[in-house]
């Protein structure tokens, strides 16, 4: 008997292979769990970062609007839940790490994180609430996919490095304790009861590209 066709999110996973697998060994994740990541470097993400969240958790609230709208109550409450998991709790590790690295919190949004932003709460606002989440999907799918690949390094390193606090710090909270928690199933359940099309997901797809 054949196996069953895979389903369209893993033709979708499938198909990124191979810039998967380069994310994976991406030079500044590898240098943080190793310990030889520059502090600067660290310092410009967490900043950009902290930028990025409040976007971030602004599409999900305005999602959680259009699902409560729809109808679709459960999925509404799940993504301000979610909302003020990157408002609330990311933002107290941001804080944090600010304190401890001596950071400015007044930066400005640099280009890239102003047009990923831009463009994100574009098609949020402008587009169904389908296409909305598929476009905040790369933060949920590929922060899930690379924070279990950074425990496992870092398992694997085990006590042989040492790295500052604060990239501990980050690894546990950000990847391990938050974001695995908001894991991709959720967002394709949501998916499927709201009987999104292929071709809604590629459209969603495609505005984040």
């Amino acid at each position: 008997m054949s196996p069953p066709p895979p389903t369209p999110t893993k033709r979708f996973w499938n198909a990124a292979a191979d810039l998967i697998a380069v994310t994976e060994k991406h030079p500044f994740l590898v240098a943080m769990v190793d310990g030889t990541l520059d502090i600067d470097p660290f310092k410009y993400y967490v900043v950009q970062d902290a930028i990025y969240l409040t976007s971030f958790a602004a599409c999900l609230n305005l999602l959680g609007d259009k699902l409560e709208a729809s109808g679709h109550d459960a999925h509404s409450k799940r993504m301000r839940e979610l909302a003020v998991g990157a408002e609330e709790d990311e933002k107290a590790l941001h804080r944090g790490v600010f304190k401890q690295l001596d950071i400015e919190a007044t930066s400005e949004a640099m280009p890239h994180t102003l047009l990923y932003t831009a463009n994100m709460t574009s098609v949020v606002a402008t587009r169904p609430a389908a296409e909305g989440l598929v476009s905040l999907l790369p933060c949920f799918w590929i922060y899930w996919h690379v924070g279990k690949k950074m425990l496992e390094l870092r398992d694997r390193l085990g006590e042989t490095v040492g790295r500052p606090s604060s990239y501990d710090a980050w690894i546990d909270s950000k990847l391990k304790l938050h974001r695995l928690q908001a894991s991709p199933p959720f967002v394709f359940d949501f998916l499927r009861s709201s009987e999104c099309t292929e071709e809604t997901i590629l459209r969603g797809r495609s505005r984040t590209t």
